[in-house]
């Protein structure tokens, strides 16, 4: 509790007069009930979840919205999911209660605009209801879909009161176990969803390895396919994928926090200790605002690329409709480093088109840099000030990347127009042939995509891109790999070696052991992730070595780029595959830690052993 005595030794002398209203000016901001009264946001930066009511309606009616909610919601999966035909006055009565329940929602929402000093106040409590009760309308006048997003709304609105604070403070004791189990979930509730009638154009839905297949390649951001994506799945099993791609690019528990700091919502101790691991940001006070930013780039990233890639696509499709869909989902693939296409032929349509991969290239590598590195970059305080002083201030981490990234791709560009020239390139002008150099050169950083056809390749441009799948992304971003930062840290050290320096240096600071020592065992635990792999498929699969080389560095890479033999796999050879994007998203020394039961510290030191080693 605060103590007005405490303040002489806070520098000032005991003597000093402190003025009364000081005294309460620091109670008030101290004090939770203070906090309340005045509206200020605790020192988290996070709004208590009753500043203000979000809700008008009684308790009980809204348990028994909820409730409705639910037996629609099942009504929509086995109408529409499993396609299977029910009596015509069951429509007509689910269509009543849809309309219903969305009603109820907005005399929930909208007598909030009568009590508040502002709308500004209400819409910023609000927002996120406002939105699904559009989205519910809109949904509910075309399928009677309004109860999913009801439900949404209603299981937002429990958590602002805290109803699942228990149950996820339990599994947030174990954050690294929580992150590898919600990746798995996800898979298992993507598999499900594919193989439901509705998701496939001939109504029989996916066999359950390709299901699963694919299901693991969205949810890590690979991009590896077994079928035609734009032909083989409905709409509805596109935007599954699309969904997975999402949540699998950000993660869960990123996706989990940043909703919730954005609506507002208090974390408990336990969960901000797990969403410090996911995120990569160690400061406690600076976690709300890094979440939100993540959110924010997100949503504007995919916002400004899918306006670009519309203006492209348009004159593919028939209708406007499915213009913006071809086009959000490129965008979102792209910047969470998916690589998945809805054409045939990936992006090989539209390698001479400047805007469409400058494009595509920018998502990519915006995602994949890592979102602290994009965040010391591109923020309010950073345009303010000039390049030089910018570059003055950025982190020994963000220089490493950017150095990182800088190199691999101009070093990737440069190769493949040299051994491609005459190969995968022939025939096309000299401009495109940079172009298309540049876009291979940035996507087998995690991404995916490709412009010219990749069964052709020469046999050292695949030994290339497989080192080069192998690096991927920047840690903290949506792509896997080793990391930049990884292979960055091994390279210093060996200079280190070569130098006779004891200790890894890099632009006047010094690298801790423990970091050489992690990067040390994430690169040996990956390369015998690949090679485990990769002899599963040797002994299993009749496909040439390269090749099958290549599909396992692209797999654990979270690329997706292929040779055109992923089809073709036999039901080992892709799980092994799905196996090995999975140890690849999650990082195989994360998988690690989250299996061992419980942390151990030496309690005693061996004397130290002399080895000859080289």
């Amino acid at each position: 509790m605060f103590n007005p005595n405490n303040l002489g030794s806070r520098g000032r002398s005991p003597g000093t007069h402190v003025p009364q209203s000081s005294v309460l000016v620091l109670q008030r901001r101290v004090h939770p009930d203070a906090v309340a009264d005045t509206g200020m946001r605790p020192a988290n930066g996070l709004r208590r979840p009753d500043d203000h009511p979000t809700s008008t309606l009684p308790a009980w009616l809204l348990r028994a919205v909820t409730g409705i909610c639910v037996l629609l919601v099942a009504y929509v999966f086995v109408r529409h999911g499993l396609a299977e035909n029910l009596p015509a006055m069951a429509d007509s009565v689910v269509r009543w209660l849809d309309l219903l329940i969305v009603l109820l929602l907005a005399l929930d929402i909208l007598p909030l605009y009568r009590h508040r000093r502002t709308w500004y106040h209400v819409w910023r409590d609000t927002w996120f209801d406002a939105v699904l009760l559009v989205a519910a309308m809109a949904a509910s006048t075309h399928q009677s879909w309004g109860a999913v997003f009801v439900l949404l709304r209603q299981t937002v609105h429990y958590g602002r009161r805290g109803a699942f604070s228990a149950f996820t403070d339990s599994l947030s004791r174990r954050p690294i176990t929580l992150l590898a189990a919600s990746f798995a979930a996800l898979i298992g509730m993507g598999t499900v969803l594919l193989m439901l009638p509705a998701a496939t154009t001939d109504g029989r839905g996916v066999p359950v390895t390709n299901a699963l297949f694919t299901a693991t390649s969205a949810t890590c951001v690979t991009g590896l396919a077994v079928m035609d994506i734009g032909s083989v799945l409905t709409r509805f099993g596109q935007i599954v994928l699309l969904v997975l791609i999402q949540l699998g690019g950000l993660g869960i528990m990123t996706f989990y926090a940043g909703l919730a700091s954005a609506l507002g919502v208090r974390l408990s101790i336990a969960q901000r200790r797990s969403l410090s691991v996911a995120v990569e940001e160690p400061r406690s006070i600076e976690l709300a605002r890094t979440l939100r930013y993540i959110i924010l780039l997100t949503v504007l990233s995919e916002l400004v690329g899918a306006a670009l890639l519309y203006t492209r696509m348009s004159p593919r499709f028939a209708t406007p409709g499915e213009s913006l869909f071809a086009a959000v989902f490129h965008s979102i693939s792209a910047f969470c480093n998916a690589g998945f296409g809805l054409f045939p032929d990936n992006l090989v349509s539209f390698q001479n088109d400047w805007l469409v991969n400058l494009t595509i290239i920018g998502l990519i590598v915006l995602g994949g840099i890592g979102f602290s590195v994009a965040h010391e970059l591109l923020s309010r305080e950073t345009f303010k000030r000039s390049p030089r002083a910018l570059w003055r201030q950025v982190t020994t981490h963000t220089r490493i990347v950017l150095g990182t990234t800088g190199i691999l791709i101009a070093l990737g560009t440069g190769l493949f127009l040299l051994l491609e020239y005459n190969n995968a390139l022939v025939g096309l002008s000299g401009g495109t042939k940079f172009l298309a150099s540049l876009f291979q050169a940035v996507t087998p950083r995690t991404a995916g995509f490709n412009t010219v056809s990749l069964a052709s390749l020469q046999p050292l441009t695949i030994l290339i891109w497989v080192l080069l799948m192998f690096v991927g992304a920047s840690p903290g971003g949506t792509g896997g790999g080793i990391k930049t930062t990884t292979a960055a840290v091994l390279l210093l050290a060996v200079r280190s070696q070569i130098r006779g320096r004891d200790e890894v240096e890099f632009a006047g600071r010094t690298i801790p052991k423990e970091t050489v020592f992690r990067a040390t065992a994430i690169v040996t635990l990956s390369a015998l992730a690949v090679m485990a792999a990769f002899s599963a498929l040797l002994v299993t699969e009749q496909q040439p070595f390269a090749a099958l080389l290549f599909e396992a560095t692209s797999a654990f890479g979270t690329v997706g780029l292929s040779t055109g033999i992923t089809p073709l796999l036999g039901v080992i050879g892709k799980l092994a595959l799905a196996v090995l994007m999975y140890v690849g998203r999650i990082g195989p020394l994360t998988l690690v830690l989250a299996m061992r039961t419980r942390e151990r510290t030496a309690l005693i030191a061996y004397p130290s052993a002399r080895i000859m080693v080289g």
